[in-house]
């Protein structure tokens, strides 16, 4: 198997449109912005902020439409 979890849900927010999209999919109340940041927070390996059991599989819905 090549790439991680973490490449494949990088490449499922790379097919939903982006992180801004992504993010305020995830998180309307945090507007636009303050979701991509949050979004990127959670994809970067190096950054204590990751994605719920939850929320990735609404990226994981996300994608699959």
């Amino acid at each position: 198997m090549n790439g991680s979890f973490n490449d494949a849900l990088v490449d499922c927010v790379k097919a939903c449109g982006g992180s801004k999209v992504v993010g305020i999919a995830l998180w309307p109340a945090k507007g636009v912005e303050a979701a991509q940041r949050h979004l990127l927070a959670c994809l970067n390996p190096d950054r204590a902020e990751k994605l719920g059991p939850d929320e990735v599989l609404h990226v994981m819905r996300l994608a699959r439409e």
